[in-house]
């Protein structure tokens, strides 16, 4: 009774992924998972690339800190003039 259980629960789970897949041709599944890989790894990389910038945020002087947000602000500056 305890493997239905196990199988019930991952059916119930892994359903609505099937049902994505299901109808559809190889390729579309392919590049939906293809996508889904790289939009994990670019989120797991931005969070240690946050991470690491917050570790050296902390860890600045004041001078280099007033340095680095001017230049950032300079860039964000930059950056919504051109984008219009």
């Amino acid at each position: 009774m305890g493997v239905e259980t196990v199988i019930e629960a991952s059916r119930s789970i892994l359903e609505p992924f099937a049902r994505i897949f299901s109808g559809s041709d190889p390729a579309k599944a392919a590049a939906t998972a293809g996508l889904a890989i790289l939009l994990f790894i670019a989120a797991v990389y931005a969070a240690y690339g946050l991470a690491k910038l917050g570790k050296l945020m902390w860890n600045l002087k004041i001078k280099r800190l007033t340095l680095g947000l001017t230049i950032l602000g300079i860039a964000l500056i930059v950056i919504a003039v051109l984008l219009p």
